[in-house]
């Protein structure tokens, strides 16, 4: 029996140790290219650089041969340069000498980015990074694995997540588990007015309502056999959510303006940037429905905790300019930045920046092309033209030269500017000449239509 229970608790040790963090480094980018290859780091230094006498090898030109050290003890990380002549950066701020801190999620040294990551088990699942298609990495390869888990389990799956973080891409994964015959088909319920979402759902008879001249299958119908992605679910209004819970309970459909009902087989994903519990805690989402559509819930982690697949989104958004080159800022760049609007918002600002790079004739795209705050919507751009500078970036050392210019110049110096660099460049759209003016977008279209009236 004591032999048993040495046993036992020499298991619990190990289940202890197996499951505690493991902090290390994932290179993440190297001498242009993205990069995936994880080192544990401990409390010893680690010696990083090009030569052979360093204990991190990295074919990095830029690199000196020891350039820099990174240790890890008790949650903090020390990063220490060894006599480079090229600088050290830590969430692209320059290091003297050392730095040891908490929270840090970079270090980029010559042309390579390293992610500083407090538990390398995160990394250790299947990933499809380099697929020209589809970019998944660890945290969102587990997370599609539930997915189709939930699908083969048949049960319906309610996919949460902020938004931009591909939960269409998990609605497609479900799809493709299930295996059956019938088409994907998918609906904004936010996009839709409640008139015309029951339309869209269920269908309508010819004269249901003004406009109707024909007969007209609802996505219900079309999706048959298949599989009917629900996006934005949390929108939809509570009239609307009595109605589809009906088809969900019966698996029949009626379309507005008929009396028949029509049989369906449908397997039904949904998905929500809404926390739908307290939405039902304060009436705006039924319980009933809820308890039958998220039979399985899968979160989708954000962007900025799937830091391996960034470099591969740069290169991705970057595909269509094969003369541009990426420097080593610019992935440091985005991976600090934690991108509200995760993969989407990601991918229109590193296009901007491609186009602020080429209006100053430049080939490489580096870190002071990416602006640091999104646009504000077209619909809020009707304010004053000097409110521009309260939207656009702030001053900093990485914004680009020009937009330093041009915030000294009056409004007709820089609109003079504007209209050369559009005349110079008759194939750059609007919010690219935004971006490397530091201005608003509204700002650049209300220049462009002043011109052609000859204002």
């Amino acid at each position: 029996m004591h032999g048993d229970d040495s046993t036992t608790k020499e298991q619990a040790s190990t289940v202890r140790e197996e499951s505690r963090p493991e902090p290390g480094i994932l290179v993440t980018f190297v001498a242009g290219a993205p990069h995936f290859r994880v080192w544990p780091v401990g409390k010893t230094p680690l010696i990083v650089g090009r030569g052979a006498t360093s204990q991190f090898v990295l074919a990095d030109e830029r690199l000196s041969r020891q350039h820099f050290s990174v240790a890890y003890e008790q949650g903090v990380w020390s990063v220490a340069e060894l006599g480079s002549r090229n600088a050290t950066y830590v969430d692209g701020k320059r290091i003297d000498r050392t730095w040891s801190g908490r929270g840090a999620r970079t270090v980029r040294a010559g042309q390579t980015v390293l992610f500083l990551e407090e538990d390398l088990q995160r990394l250790g699942h299947p990933h499809r990074l380099t697929d020209e298609k589809v970019i998944v990495g660890p945290s969102l390869e587990t997370a599609l694995a539930r997915v189709a888990q939930g699908a083969r389990d048949g049960q319906n799956v309610l996919v949460v997540g902020e938004t931009g973080v591909g939960k269409e891409l998990a609605a497609r994964t479900f799809h493709e588990a299930v295996r059956r015959t019938g088409p994907f088909r998918a609906l904004n319920c936010a996009a839709v007015t409640e008139h015309l979402l029951e339309s869209e759902l269920f269908g309508h008879a010819r004269g249901a309502f003004s406009g109707a001249a024909q007969a007209r299958i609802g996505l219900f119908e079309a999706a048959h056999g298949g599989t009917l992605f629900l996006d934005e679910l949390g929108e939809m209004p509570l009239a609307m959510q009595a109605k589809l819970l009906r088809v969900v309970q019966e698996r029949q459909v009626r379309r507005v303006g008929e009396n028949d009902v029509r049989s369906v087989d449908v397997r039904l994903v949904a998905a929500t940037n809404r926390d739908l519990p307290a939405r039902i805690r304060e009436g705006l989402f039924r319980d009933d429905l809820y308890f039958r559509i998220a039979e399985s819930i899968v979160p989708i982690p954000a962007l900025r905790a799937r830091p391996e697949e960034v470099p591969y989104l740069v290169r991705r958004a970057l595909r269509e300019s094969t003369d541009l080159v990426v420097d080593a800022s610019l992935i440091d760049a985005c991976l600090v930045r934690a991108w509200p609007g995760n993969v989407r918002e990601l991918l229109g600002a590193v296009r901007s920046a491609a186009g602020a790079a080429r209006l100053e004739g430049l080939r490489v795209v580096s870190a002071g092309h990416l602006l640091a705050q999104a646009w504000v919507g077209e619909g809020q751009a009707d304010e004053a033209e000097s409110a521009d500078e309260t939207n656009a970036a702030p001053a900093r050392a990485d914004v680009p030269d020009t937009v330093r210019v041009v915030r000294t110049m009056s409004r007709q110096e820089r609109e003079v500017k504007i209209l050369e660099a559009v005349r110079a460049n008759p194939g750059a759209d609007v919010t690219s000449v935004a971006v490397a003016f530091g201005v608003n977008p509204a700002t650049v279209y209300r220049i462009l239509q002043r011109a052609k009236r000859g204002e």
